[in-house]
């Protein structure tokens, strides 16, 4: 039996191999650009002014989907300049969290007082 050189194998494959990345690459295209990927949405479900009126304290609620549970989202906004960070995230959360100001960069939120400088908060129970 005649002994094939590999590099004529590996040829050989080149175009199936293509063939294969190309319709894998178009079909999560499709996917992305349907949104059939795309991360769920967080609604706005309150917005508080800080007391000095600089900064925003937003809570956000996260209907997952069929198979992940709902989420909350607490964030700050600076009212200056719109940039906005996250300092709590809480999981299987149905209900809107107790949140208010305690002071110009203190908040509570869901029993935890933080601040909205340092601190960042990720809670995943029940």
């Amino acid at each position: 039996m005649p002994r094939r050189n590999m590099s004529v194998l590996c040829r050989e494959k080149k175009p199936w191999a293509k063939m294969i990345i190309m319709v894998l690459m178009s079909f999560m295209l499709t996917m992305v650009l349907s949104g059939c990927v795309a991360r769920p949405r967080d609604e706005l479900q309150s917005r508080k002014l800080s007391p000095d009126g600089n900064y925003s304290l937003n809570v956000y609620m996260n209907n997952g989907g069929a198979t992940v549970d709902y989420s909350v989202t607490v964030s700050i906004t600076d009212q200056m300049n719109k940039k906005e960070w996250n300092i709590y995230f809480r999981y299987h959360l149905h209900e809107l969290p107790d949140h208010y100001w305690i002071t110009n960069d203190t908040v509570y939120v869901d029993g935890h007082r933080l601040n909205i400088f340092k601190d960042y908060l990720e809670v995943f129970d029940r």
